[in-house]
């Protein structure tokens, strides 16, 4: 629960009456004369309260007074007061008590004090401003004896132990308005313990630097820090490092840390500190570690989308082209002009250097068993040499094959006797359909690329 941010009772609220009026009343049976109260000449039934519900003493059932906003007279002594709140079980309501005026603490602060975290506590639970000025009140009023530490401990240590029942972090906007506040936890207080660390803490946990600067300079000032009875300033440090969650550690958290180990006059403390502080940012490095290779790796996957998108189109860009080229109807000459034209820009083609351009010839009666390969033929796609050199009619002959061996034309005659010295010397040698059509409709054009293997 958080105490800071619960609705304060209105003021309007306190003192309503218990019983409902007669206009509230809906029985439709008579009233029995014997069920109304009786009323004395002072005009209190037998149970001691009056018609509007309220107690000789001015306090209803529920243990609110009736004008709560009226000051007490001076001469009502606060212990008198609290017993006007004890329950049947032994509670006392001692933030009621102050609710309606804490001003009569001051003189009964001695005999009082015992219980001063518990009123403070349970008065935060009613009116947050309200507890604020009263626990001020008592810091600016009783300041001389913050510098005894059992008194300290009680104004300012013992009410931090009862906040932190609920979430002692939940005070940091409360001391971030008020420098005055922190000034008496932490610079005037005789009594320095666990608490004050737990609100450093706090400060780093939020990323609140400048509030955690403010107090713990309150601190460095405070002349009874490490004295009997109270933590030194490394063993605050030391204590707010181990307070810290790991997940909430920055680097400039980090390196504020780092700034006041460094003020630290013993050099194995300083040591201690820092090893102890490196052990909490090894979570945030494991953490950037860990966010830097995701960004690394959604970098690298957006190149890859982005290159696989380029060859995409350029893909598409390149079957366009050689769709138009399947049913052209160029002639040879202008076609080797073109491709010539190409290669001079990129030679090469699988690893292989452009050496020569060629119609092929002998296309029909090589794709008389097999019609329809044309169809299944696209301009780029790569095409096999194979040497026939037992051919009685050419020994120099080379056909020209699809990658599934099947046959479409030979190169012709006029021009294959130096690429088949090449290639019965070892030469690899391969071509590249470059376009399918033909010049007039009983005739079939096919003209490949020659690339030669370096």
């Amino acid at each position: 629960m958080n105490i800071f941010s619960m609705k304060a009772k209105k003021t309007e609220n306190i003192g309503e009456e218990v019983f409902p009026s007669s206009e509230e009343e809906t029985s439709i049976f008579p009233r029995n004369p014997q069920d109304e109260p009786v009323y004395d000449e002072d005009g209190y039934d037998q149970n001691g309260f009056d018609r509007d519900g309220y107690s000789r003493n001015g306090y209803n059932a529920k243990g609110y007074r009736r004008n709560i906003g009226e000051p007490l007279s001076a001469s009502v002594k606060l212990e008198d007061e609290i017993l006007k709140y004890r329950r049947a079980d032994g509670y006392f309501e001692y933030e009621m008590a102050v609710y309606a005026n804490f001003a009569d603490l001051k003189e009964n602060f001695e005999s009082n004090r015992e219980d001063i975290a518990e009123l403070i506590y349970n008065l935060f639970l009613i009116d947050e401003g309200r507890a604020l000025r009263l626990w001020k009140w008592l810091l600016e009023s009783f300041e001389s004896t913050l510098s005894e530490p059992a008194n300290a401990y009680r104004l300012t240590s013992g009410i931090l132990h009862a906040l932190e029942r609920s979430e002692i972090s939940s005070l940091l906007p409360c001391l971030q308005k008020d420098a005055r506040l922190g000034e008496f936890l932490f610079g005037k207080s005789s009594y320095i313990d666990r608490t004050q660390a737990a609100l450093l803490a706090s400060c780093i946990g939020v990323c609140n630097y400048d509030l955690f600067q403010m107090l713990i300079d309150f601190l460095l000032s405070n002349p009874y820090v490490g004295h009997e009875g109270t933590l030194s300033t490394d063993k605050i440090l030391k204590t707010v490092i181990e307070e810290i969650p790991a997940r909430a550690m920055t680097h400039e958290g980090n390196d504020l840390l780092v700034k006041y180990i460094k003020k630290s006059r013993k050099m194995m403390m300083r040591k201690v500190l820092l090893k102890l502080l490196d052990g909490k940012m090894e979570y945030l490095l494991k953490e950037e570690k860990r966010k830097k290779a995701e960004a690394e790796r959604a970098a690298r996957l957006e190149q890859q989308k982005l290159r696989l998108e380029e060859e995409r189109k350029s893909h598409q860009k390149e079957t366009g082209a050689r769709q138009k080229l399947r049913t052209t109807k160029k002639k040879y000459g202008e076609l080797k002009i073109s491709a010539i034209a190409e290669r001079k820009q990129n030679p090469f083609f699988e690893g292989g250097r452009f050496i020569d351009f060629q119609q092929l010839e002998g296309t029909v009666v090589a794709l008389k068993e097999h019609p329809e390969l044309p169809a299944q033929l696209l301009p780029g796609d790569r095409l096999e040499l194979r040497r026939e050199p037992y051919y009685l009619q050419d020994p120099m002959a080379i056909a020209v094959t699809d990658i599934d061996g099947m046959k479409i034309g030979y190169i012709p005659n006029h021009s294959n006797t130096f690429l088949a010295l090449l290639m019965d010397e070892g030469h690899e040698i391969f071509c590249r359909l470059y376009s399918i059509g033909s010049e007039d409709a009983d005739s079939l054009q096919i003209c490949v690329e020659l690339f030669m293997k370096e």
